[in-house]
């Protein structure tokens, strides 16, 4: 059986960097299944952790899909005077722009149904305990439902995953016939 799985990087340069790693099966029930949020690092000192995200998770860079927002195509340079888009590239992580639009808050709330019969369409591993806290902290703007603001506090991981759920296949509905 066949998973599509995705990377998403939600780059920090003042704020923290945050990755998800992914599965999708072929019902399309997504699960996050690692995590990563880190500031102040360059991407060598990243890559140094997103193996072991690579390990835990059994998602290689390689064989994954890998988003990223918009700010890693910015004009950024690390300390070594390389653009950091180019610095990942040279450690071996190529990315796709990744989709940012209001439409990842009604994605994600398709992900969060129960199916009746195959159950939920989302998964989050125990282990991605900060983007859980991220999740629980959500609160939908009633007079914008497609907008959502993470109080308080940062929501690196809640951009990554909005990322991941806009790159995920939209899950599918079971219809009794």
């Amino acid at each position: 059986e066949r998973w599509r799985k995705i990377i998403a990087f939600d780059y920090g340069h003042h704020h923290p960097s945050a990755f998800i790693f992914a599965a999708v099966d072929q019902q399309g029930r997504l699960s996050i299944v690692s995590e990563y949020e880190r500031a102040g690092l360059e991407p060598p000192e990243h890559i140094h952790f997103l193996k072991k995200c690579e390990i835990e998770s059994g998602i290689d860079h390689l064989d994954a899909r890998c988003v990223a927002d918009w700010n890693l195509s910015s004009p950024i340079r690390t300390k070594s005077g390389d653009l950091v888009k180019d610095e990942y590239k040279k450690l071996g992580w190529r990315f796709v722009p990744a989709i940012k639009t209001f439409r990842a808050i009604m994605r994600i709330k398709e992900f969060f149904r129960i199916d009746p019969v195959l159950g939920p369409m989302i998964r989050i591993h125990k282990r991605c305990r900060r983007l859980l806290n991220q999740l629980f902290r959500a609160a939908w703007d009633e007079k914008r439902p497609e907008h959502v603001r993470v109080f308080p506090g940062k929501d690196d991981l809640f951009d990554a995953f909005e990322f991941t759920v806009m790159e995920a296949p939209r899950p599918r509905t079971h219809v009794d016939v």
